[in-house]
């Protein structure tokens, strides 16, 4: 029933529909008074774009089911007209090793758990569990720190909008 949700959420989805605003619109039919929206969608400024310019990731992030694509602008001005007030927080799925990957390989590391998970040097390298763990920490604290740089500079391959009915 409409007004019957506390929270409506719709992640990956803004960018395959034909009218984003009235999707927007149709979401906070469904939404109680108070509740909450979380809206995701990939961020025009992903990384691999903006600030590495990578040409081989180019047909990966533009393909023709994606109908839209959206800046924090315009995520922000959508949910606006669609009837919401909130804030955006900037997602990084992908790590480190998945964009150097694409720097040097040009092309994606071969299965996607390896490019979210946390990036670990194999066991099979035969170096003393210490010293694996030394650098495997190393890797998780750039890790980390590379994801809080974009992020701080709005430059990641998402962007959630969360907030509620005017």
């Amino acid at each position: 029933e409409k007004e019957s949700f506390d929270v409506v959420c719709a992640f990956q989805t803004l960018e395959h529909v034909p009218d984003p605003i009235a999707f927007i619109k149709l979401l906070r039919e469904y939404l109680k008074p108070g509740g909450v929206v979380v809206v995701e969608v990939p961020c025009l400024y992903d990384p691999l774009l903006s600030v590495y310019d990578n040409r081989a990731y180019l047909p990966f992030y533009y393909h023709s089911e994606h109908l839209f694509y959206f800046t924090p602008k315009s995520l922000t001005q959508i949910m606006g007209e669609g009837g919401f007030r909130g804030e955006l927080t900037y997602v990084q799925d992908y790590n480190f090793t998945n964009h150097m990957n694409w720097i040097y390989q040009n092309g994606p590391q071969p299965n996607c758990l390896m490019g979210m998970g946390k990036p670990q040097l194999p066991l099979s390298n035969h170096l003393p569990d210490e010293v694996r763990d030394d650098f495997n920490a190393w890797l998780a604290d750039v890790g980390a720190s590379y994801k809080k740089l974009l992020v701080k500079h709005e430059l990641t391959e998402n962007i959630t909008f969360i907030g509620t009915k005017k």
